[in-house]
């Protein structure tokens, strides 16, 4: 007679995760405060020209020494913007998986 006996089982599958959020460095210091006061000014109904006047009118220069205009408030949003899309996409992709069953086998006289 010829006995089985399970012993285990093999689970295989490759699971390849891709972002880019990874590569973004942080957003930290002055050219964080200035990016959250841009959005704040704009929650409030400001336009992109208000905002740069304000800045201006406060001496408040960009992260590189310059003068902001309406065209640097609106790229700096909308930058931004991309950028908090870019830490939300990623795509999985799972290989097929295999299971592999492994028995011993007995011979019983």
């Amino acid at each position: 007679m010829i006995y089985s006996e399970f012993k285990e089982i093999q689970i295989k599958f490759t699971a390849t995760i891709t972002t880019k959020a990874l590569s973004q460095f942080s957003l930290i210091g002055y050219r964080n405060e200035q990016i959250q006061k841009i959005l704040k000014l704009k929650k409030k109904g400001l336009t992109d020209k208000q905002i740069a006047d304000h800045f201006n009118s406060k001496n408040i220069k960009t992260p590189t020494g310059k003068n902001y205009t309406r065209q640097l408030v609106l790229m700096t949003r909308y930058k931004y913007n991309k950028r908090l899309k870019r830490t939300k996409e990623h795509n999985v992709d799972v290989s097929p998986i295999t299971l592999t069953y492994i028995f011993s086998y007995k011979i019983k006289k």
